[in-house]
């Protein structure tokens, strides 16, 4: 009788859950700050796109029985909006599309939000994306709108599919600051582990013996990253006092691992180290530069040494962690054909800072080599970074629509956006998730979840084959519903609709795709990106739901 009256409930919970989704939700207003210049100047909007910034929700149908991972439970039915867009349905009657067509990721460090008109970062839209790369001390700061008492559990409990890493610096260096100092401090290290000491992890420069401080970043010394005890101290104390203890404000809750910054596939600031007592702070010049001992010999470094040491720690820290159930991210930089193999067999998440757009430059001669890093990513995660010309901390939130320059290019930041996206939908995998996407013009104080993430305005299914270059230097890939093509050269290209027709889609028109021409050849030019919707696929297979995660316990 009891299981009776329980499935009963259950039941009614059910169909009220239905009669709300496909009612009327109050839908929230997207920020007035971030509308373009051409939505400011048309006409009213569809109901669909009005429905943009609307809670997750209120968009999604019930269907537990298709939920992975759902546990049943009859006691109670708890509903937890995810970050993946569920599926869309062929008006044809074909199976939904269940994966995204861009993995997101955000980064926030610092003062992230301050470029928003309300000077801080709202945890909805964080919550939107698929990764957040965010530091320990992050969970409770006036950074965050609301200002939530943790704001990783308010993240997971919208989205509880969004992964989350804190930011760490990796042992190759070591920051002084309280802020990011690991275990004990600086001035700790320096007694029990520097100069003159039995068990040294400091770095000591080869010509001054002195701590060598980096002329980059004068907060980060160098460290012996190949002192087995030096790892150790550093795997467990970052855990432990993220984690366990959580001490010093910093708290690992509602978490899903680790990000260790400086973890380039050779020796760290190499030609950029100063002898600590010869930097001058107000006049930030060195007097006296000079070279780690261990990794430089004979006038030059020596970074197959520092490999040697960079791959035991990376064995050691990866298994700890994925023991306890946490990830292992890091700062790779550029991810080259060396590390590859290494980053497969440990199954790392490896953020390329310098992506197709590198800190502020193209980098034209690597992006074929980014690209075929994305390619061969089988068994780990590239996070793309791509921080376009331009890019600051000080930007306001009209940036994305003045024009920004590199290499004779003078373009919005909606093109550079469409440039290094195309560029990721060229190597992305979506079955392997191989590849989150990260663009900001703001630094890493956060970015916008932009309409271009969101599956109900784009998403041309799943790929059909590996991207394939043109003789004039395009690069082109077919999906299911039409093909991305980015021109990563300096030269304009002329490019042949594959077969049929397809109408050539841009920030400008992408949501409105009825209004642009099919077309059977166009014009590519440089440095930027399109898709082409096939003439056959106006709108989507189907109508894109974001998540709807069902637990039953």
């Amino acid at each position: 009788m009891k299981a009776l009256a329980k499935s009963a409930i259950l039941i009614f919970i059910l169909l009220l859950l239905t009669l709300l989704v496909n009612g009327t939700i109050a839908a929230e207003e997207k920020p007035r700050e971030f509308l373009s210049a051409q939505e400011t100047s048309t006409p009213a909007a569809s109901p669909e796109e009005e429905k943009l910034y609307e809670s997750p929700s209120a968009q999604e149908t019930l269907t537990p029985a298709a939920s992975p991972g759902v546990e049943v439970d009859p006691t109670s039915v708890v509903l937890e909006p995810a970050s993946a867009p569920t599926s869309l349905a062929s008006t044809a009657g074909l199976p939904c599309h269940p994966l995204p067509f861009v993995y997101t990721a955000d980064v926030l460090y610092g003062s992230f939000g301050r470029h928003r008109s309300g000077n801080c970062h709202p945890v909805r839209e964080a919550a939107r994306f698929h990764l957040l790369v965010t530091g320990p001390h992050s969970h409770r700061t006036r950074n965050w709108c609301e200002n939530p008492d943790n704001a990783f559990v308010a993240i997971k409990d919208l989205s509880p599919n969004t992964q989350i890493l804190l930011y760490r610096m990796g042992p190759g260096q070591y920051i002084t600051s309280t802020w990011g100092a690991v275990g004990d401090g600086w001035e700790w290290i320096k007694t029990h582990h520097g100069k003159g000491t039995q068990d040294r992890w400091t770095a000591l420069g080869i010509d001054s013996g002195d701590y060598l401080l980096s002329l980059n970043y004068p907060v980060e010394r160098a460290m012996e990253i190949g002192n087995r005890n030096w790892q150790e101290y550093w795997i467990t104390r970052n855990y432990e006092d993220i984690w366990v203890k959580r001490i010093n404000g910093m708290n690992g809750r509602a978490t899903d691992g680790i990000f260790a910054d400086g973890m380039q596939y050779s020796v760290s600031w190499a030609n950029g180290w100063c002898a600590e007592s010869a930097y001058n702070y107000s006049e930030q010049r060195c007097a006296r530069m000079d070279h780690p001992s261990t990794y430089y010999q004979n006038g030059a470094y020596n970074h197959a040494l520092w490999r040697q040491h960079y791959d035991a720690f990376l064995e050691r820290a990866v298994s700890y962690y994925r023991q306890r159930d946490l990830r292992f991210g890091l700062n790779a930089w550029r991810v080259g054909p060396l590390e590859i193999a290494l980053y497969q067999r440990l199954g790392v998440t490896a953020m390329e800072e310098c992506g197709f757009l590198c800190t502020g430059r193209t980098d034209l001669r690597a992006w074929t080599q980014k690209l075929q890093a994305l390619q061969q990513a089988t068994n780990y995660a590239i996070i793309s970074v791509n921080l376009p010309p331009g890019y600051s901390a000080s930007n306001g939130p009209d940036a994305m629509e003045r024009t920004w320059c590199a290499d004779g290019v003078c373009q919005t930041g909606w093109r550079w956006l469409w440039y290094s996206l195309g560029s990721y939908w060229l190597g992305y995998e979506p079955h392997r998730r191989n590849a989150y996407f990260y663009f900001s013009l703001w630094e890493y104080r956060g970015s916008y979840w932009f309409d271009e993430y969101d599956p109900r305005y784009l998403h041309l299914g799943t790929p059909l084959g590996a991207a394939r270059q043109l003789t004039n230097g395009v690069w082109i890939r077919e999906f299911e519903r039409g093909w991305v093509a980015v021109n990563p050269t300096l030269r304009q290209g002329d490019i042949a609709i594959p077969f049929g027709r397809a109408r050539v889609l841009e920030h400008e028109n992408f949501k409105r795709p009825e209004a642009a021409p099919l077309v059977d050849r166009f014009t590519l030019a440089p440095l930027q990106g399109v898709v082409l919707l096939k003439e056959d696929h106006l709108r989507p297979l189907c109508k894109t739901h974001l998540p709807l995660v069902v637990s039953l316990r």
